[in-house]
């Protein structure tokens, strides 16, 4: 998991390194004026807040083991044929963290890509650092940890062990 996540950090390098190529040269063929820019800016800035709010989200509701007290949302009680509720005594610990990892690194990377669309766009090279830098901090935070694997994997041995 760990190569995974490491991919996405060298990703985000490789976007810095080819705004720095590319420059403004893009931004100036486009022709956008300020109000479409701004339009723009605004629409993908709520896209990657977005994002980091559904990576946070995702990350959360994978890791949590089914208990009694957990009241579901009108979201979770929609039966998703695409996402079904694992049946936690099939599945092994590494694997349920990550289907918990991976997606929210991926959403948390989104971010970034965000603003290297709107530094082609725009051509400013603050929206792209911010996007960039917010995105790095993200994946940092939902890296993979052995100390929640290790806690998942005693969760889910004591749910077990109560069947």
């Amino acid at each position: 998991m760990r190569i995974v996540w490491g991919a996405f950090a060298l990703a985000l390098a490789v976007y810095l390194i080819a705004a720095h190529v590319v420059g403004s040269r893009l931004a100036d063929d486009l022709g956008l004026n300020d109000r479409g820019l701004l339009v723009f800016k605004v629409a993908l800035g709520v896209v990657a807040i977005v994002f980091l709010v559904q990576a946070y989200s995702t990350r959360k509701s994978r890791l949590r083991l089914p208990n009694t007290n957990y009241q579901p949302g009108f979201i979770e009680r929609i039966p998703w044929p695409i996402f079904p509720s694992p049946d936690y005594r099939l599945i092994s610990p590494s694997a349920l963290y990550f289907t918990a990892t991976v997606p929210s690194i991926l959403l948390a990377h989104c971010t970034g890509v965000a603003g290297l669309i709107l530094f082609l766009i725009s051509g400013e090279f603050i929206t792209l650092y911010a996007c960039v830098i917010t995105s790095a901090i993200a994946q940092y935070f939902f890296r993979p940890k052995i100390e929640e694997l290790e806690r998942l994997a005693m969760d889910m041995k004591s749910l077990q062990d109560s069947d």
